[in-house]
């Protein structure tokens, strides 16, 4: 299996004529982002706390480094030249104080002081002016696709490392991804913590959302068990597969379904042992009766209703991926693996056997494009035997049904056997590894679980001592 390339490629920086660009248009890049994204602001009042918005400011480039200033984009009092004064006394004294230490990590410690010192200085009296402003510096891409780029960046104000991930803003496509985001918080999901709209020279307009930083995908940290030739350890999948299904749990309860699980959507730390999930660019709260698109979800763990081109499916596919991630973790690839949609149910079929025709009906009921020839399948207990265990197997199992129906839920997956010695905090992890509080349950996270699972989950909180 190919090594995972390290992600350190430099920052892709505009121009600095394009940044002046988009910060003229920038009132006019707002109104446009919210249309792309179908954000009616008379709508989007809730009882729910939302992220607030905030507007660009300016940007400059030095040294590959690129500082954005973002503020409150109702405050009208800081003017162009006071933001490109900001950015250029900022990055002269950024860079000098680099250039010194001979190292980057130094210049985020003068930050403060740099920003503190251009207020008093180049504003005068008005000392207030740019205090709600926020400034950062973006150096390194850690994320890129179809969907944009992802810069890890250091908030000079705070000195938090923070991600921004940049995305285009198609006006023939929905993109959810920001009014999900806003109306969730949860431990277990990665935080957006602000937002804004940019503009690029030829009038593209980009949303930018500044989130929590995690430093490894689970794609990753599971790589890099392979790189020393050494199983992940089965302490390591209960805590990461729990906290996955977790989150799930969370969004699953409000509708919201992921449709895009996969080792790279899901964030860790092998230092704390938390696990996040993120980019939620496939994301959609779905409807009952509601038709969506059958094409979603990265094709190894792609439900097979999504394979048989079932419009009305439910949240039941984001377990089914769970499954795919769960087994990849403790066979070391992926479990199927197909080269289309058809040769990815073939590889199903492998495992699992030929779908019933009572299977198929559940799965899609519409479908009658193809027979399949009655194959039994390896079964799954033969495929993993000896490769883990008897209660990772049977959850394996339980979420790895062909009819949505049977499949099991996240709440109830969270139930399983399987994760005992986990909450009851006895597991044994590696001892570079801290074992986080995986139930401490959010005032209501449980209140829409059945009533049986709610009593089950209830019973695993940490205790004080």
């Amino acid at each position: 299996m190919a090594k995972r390339a390290r992600q350190n490629t430099l920052i892709d920086i505009p121009s600095e004529e394009e940044i002046n660009r988009r910060h003229q248009s920038s009132t006019s890049s707002v109104s446009a982002g919210l249309q792309g994204l179908s954000i009616d602001k008379r709508k989007s009042k809730s009882r729910e706390a939302c992220v607030a918005e905030s507007k660009f400011l300016g940007a400059k480039v030095k040294d590959n480094v690129q500082y954005i200033v973002i503020g409150n984009p109702g405050d009208q009092s800081t003017t162009q030249d006071q933001i490109q004064r900001h950015l250029e006394k900022l990055q002269e004294k950024d860079a000098s104080n680099r250039s010194r230490s001979g190292s980057l990590s130094r210049s985020s410690g003068a930050a403060e002081g740099i920003r503190t010192e251009l207020i008093n200085s180049s504003l005068g009296p008005q000392k207030n002016v740019m205090s709600n402003v926020s400034t950062f510096a973006a150096d390194k891409v850690i994320g890129k696709g179809s969907f944009g780029v992802v810069y890890k960046a250091r908030n000079l104000d705070t000195k938090e490392v923070v991600a921004i991930k940049k995305v285009y803003q198609d006006r023939r496509f929905k993109n959810r991804e920001l009014q999900i985001m806003r109306r969730i918080k949860h431990p277990n999901i990665v935080e957006l913590k602000n937002y804004y709209f940019s503009t690029s020279s030829n009038k593209d307009v980009y949303l930018n959302m500044i989130l929590e930083y995690v430093p490894d995908s689970l794609f990753q940290a599971s790589h890099g068990y392979l790189d020393k030739q050494t199983e992940v350890p089965i302490s390591v999948v209960k805590l990461y597969v729990y906290q996955l299904l977790r989150a799930l749990a969370y969004i699953h309860s409000r509708n919201i379904c992921h449709r895009d699980i996969k080792p790279q959507n899901v964030l860790v730390n092998a230092v704390n042992g938390e696990c996040k999930l993120c980019d939620f660019g496939s994301a959609k709260q779905l409807v009952p009766g509601e038709e969506n698109i059958a094409y979603i979800c990265s094709r190894y763990y792609r439900a097979p209703e999504l394979v048989f081109g079932a419009t009305e499916y439910t949240t039941a596919i984001d377990v089914w991926s769970v499954g795919c991630v769960m087994a990849e973790m403790i066979i070391g690839h992926p479990l199927f693996v197909g080269e289309t949609g058809v040769d990815q149910l073939v590889e199903i079929i492998k495992i699992l056997g030929t779908p019933t025709k009572q299977q198929i009906n559940v799965m899609n009921p519409n479908y009658k494009e193809m027979k399949f020839p009655q194959v039994k399948g390896s079964s799954l207990p033969k495929y993993l035997k000896n490769r883990t265990t008897a209660e990772a197997i049977d959850l394996l199992e339980k979420m790895l049904q062909y009819s949505p129906k049977e499949r099991i839920t996240a709440a109830e997956a969270m139930c399983h056997p399987f994760f005992h010695d986990l909450v009851q905090r006895v597991i044994d992890l590696p001892l570079s590894m801290a074992l986080p509080d995986v139930c401490n349950w959010l005032p209501g996270e449980l209140d829409s679980f059945p009533e049986d699972v709610r009593q089950v989950l209830e019973s695993f909180r940490m205790r004080p001592t």
